[in-house]
């Protein structure tokens, strides 16, 4: 089980730390899995200091999160202290909650699976094969499925054979000028179905010609594609791309990203309602198909959209006002057409209240900047500590004036009212923040604790992969003990290298901001030109037709096809029971002092475009602090 703690230090970097790796005896119970995560957490004086887990769907992780908050909760060393005169038990519960934050690269692939799924075209095997089988040249399943087929059992038969492979890496030259191999898709690898599709199409004219050379007429007849054929594999690739695309960019990126989870959500939701519309009254039936594959994948991904009118919604609502980039304006705009004003108010309430946590909670922060430049000492410094306290109480107060009020936000509204940066005059938040800490002393300590959670969970997935070759075949005896101790060396010399390498780079004047190397393998990994699903009716050849005719007559009776326009279902789907799988977590550190104050989830039904239409008690219950 790997364990990694996230946070940011005081100079505003961002770590990723390996707490833990340790193994998982017995039954993967959440129960156990809670135990083994609370040892590790008191073992290093971190169970008064988490905000949230981020894991992955399986049911176990969710067994293990409320196990893991009613251990936190009986087993704090150390009080919570705050001044006397804050009394707001929304912020109280908000912070010392243990929140549960879903990965939100899991969360996409679980809507690609719904999609592939729909077309019956997801991979059996959970490891690649490339072993050809004579019979493969038979084929039984039809439309977009057998050109999956088609696509594996090509890729199969060019890289069972060396000498196969040698001369279709001769027609990769001579046609494209790049040789790579092709590869084949699998349960278990995120993107591997796009990435197939895509590499088969880069090379489209050399497996055409390379076909075509064949001398058995068997397999030449069999893996022979049609022209719809091609046209199966060009809508899925411009579907899945955008997937893939964010899929990606979560699991390589090292830095902040919580405060753009919304923005994913909603690319994807306009990406899938786009082609929705575009397809829905083609008539072809693969294409139908393919229209109510999309249905699905929109499906799943409202259903985990709806989890963001939880606690932890908030907490992505406070990171994307951090955003100078974003502020307010985030919460306006298409996405936000309805109530929007409304969310803006309510939003800019969340923060006001979490603000005045902070402000109890460090009262020595709460100064101006220009009252840090000067230091204090002795009897001045703790007089000057007395007033601040006074100052802090008299703005808690209820019965405070305008005056008091506006003093008390003065940094927030001040953060506010400056107008949004322009993301290329602020591509990094986190440096912004650094640049702007005595400015905005209280929003910066903010910002220490809420972006550093983590929203993806490929952290322990990259580390499975690593401890491959820690315990490879030939170190079969290791001990589980040996095996935690030097994946935790591996990951400490690590940031130990990424720390003085980014030292490194600072030094460096005019150096380029891409540093990156890039291998062959991802030079070509870009979509060709999208473009292959257009608004026009079908225009069709002849071979099409045939295809076509033949497919509906093998068509199960019982799948039905929507023969008119067909409006997006919006409303939000009940939650599914997840399926559980290897467990992995990920420890978002600073913050939150667990107390036995609940924090009650609102049940919530509304639109898909964050948020068209409140739930019914939630802002209300939300600020009695339910």
């Amino acid at each position: 089980m790997a364990i990694l703690g996230y946070f940011i230090d005081d100079d505003f970097r961002y770590h990723e730390v390996l707490l833990g790796f340790p193994p998982l005896p017995g039954s993967h119970t959440g129960s156990q899995l809670a135990l083994v995560v609370q040892e590790l957490l008191q073992k290093y004086g971190l169970s008064h200091r988490i905000l949230g887990l981020t894991t992955d769907n399986a049911s176990n992780n969710g067994t293990m999160f409320d196990a893991m908050t009613a251990r936190l909760k009986s087993g704090l060393d150390e009080p919570l202290l705050l001044d006397e005169a804050f009394d707001d038990d929304f912020a109280r519960v908000l912070m010392n909650s243990l929140h549960h934050f879903p990965c939100l690269t899991h969360v996409i692939q679980l809507s690609v699976t719904a999609f592939l799924k729909q077309l019956k075209i997801t991979p059996k095997n959970d490891d690649p094969s490339h072993v050809w089988d004579e019979k493969d040249v038979e084929f039984t399943e039809q439309g977009i499925l057998r050109t999956l087929e088609k696509v594996r059992r090509i890729t199969r038969y060019i890289n069972a054979s060396p000498q196969r492979l040698q001369a279709f890496r001769k027609e990769q030259e001579r046609f494209h000028g790049k040789i790579l191999s092709l590869s084949i898709d699998c349960r278990t690898r995120w993107n591997s179905t796009y990435k197939m599709l895509l590499r088969v199409y880069q090379f489209k004219s050399a497996i055409e010609w390379f076909i075509k050379q064949q001398t058995n007429e068997k397999i030449k007849s069999a893996l022979t594609f049609q022209k719809y054929e091609w046209r199966h594999v060009e809508y899925l690739l411009e579907i899945l791309y955008e997937f893939s695309l964010y899929t990606t960019g979560l699991s390589t990126h090292t830095g902040v990203t919580v405060h753009q989870v919304y923005d994913v959500y909603d690319i994807l939701f306009n990406h899938l309602e786009e082609h929705m519309t575009k397809i829905e009254q083609k008539r072809r039936i693969w294409k139908k198909q393919i229209y109510r594959g999309l249905q699905e994948a929109h499906s799943k991904l409202r259903k985990y959209y709806a989890d963001t009118y939880g606690s932890h919604g908030i907490i992505y609502g406070i990171a994307i006002i951090l955003n100078p980039c974003r502020k307010l304006q985030a919460f306006r705009g298409p996405a936000w057409e309805e109530n929007d004003d409304q969310w803006v108010d309510i939003y800019r309430d969340y923060l006001k209240r979490v603000f005045v946590y902070y402000s109890s909670k460090y009262p020595d922060t709460n100064v101006p900047a220009e009252e840090e430049a000067s230091t204090l000492q002795g009897l001045d410094r703790l007089i000057d500590r007395a007033t601040k306290r006074r100052r802090l109480f008299s703005y808690s107060s209820r019965s405070s004036g305008a005056e008091s009020a506006q003093s008390r936000f003065a940094e927030l509204d001040n953060y506010l009212d400056t107008p949004v940066l322009h993301a290329r005059r602020c591509p990094d938040i986190l440096a912004f923040w650094k640049d702007h800490s005595l400015q905005y002393p209280i929003l910066s300590r903010m910002a220490l604790d809420f972006l550093s959670v983590p929203v993806s969970g490929v952290g322990p997935e990259n580390l499975f992969s690593v401890a491959r070759d820690v315990c490879h075949y030939r170190r079969n005896r290791l001990s589980d003990h040996t095996i935690e101790a030097i994946m935790v060396q591996l990951c400490a010399d690590r940031s130990v290298i990424d720390e003085e390498y980014q030292q490194l780079r600072e030094e460096i004047d005019g150096i380029d901001d891409q540093l990156l190397s890039y291998d062959d393998d991802k030079d070509l990994d870009t979509l060709p030109e999208a473009g292959y699903i257009s608004d026009e009716e079908d225009v069709v050849g002849d071979d099409e037709d045939v295809e076509e005719d033949y497919f509906r007559s093998t068509l199960d009776p019982e799948l039905s096809f929507p023969s008119q326009p067909t409006t997006v279902a919006r409303s939000l789907t009940p939650p599914s029971p997840p399926v559980a799988s290897q467990p992995q977590v990920s420890v978002t550190v600073p913050i939150s002092y667990p107390q036995d104050i609940e924090l009650e989830h609102t049940a919530a039904y509304s639109t898909r475009n964050k948020r068209h239409q409140l739930p019914a008690g939630y802002y209300r219950d939300l600020h009695n602090g339910a």
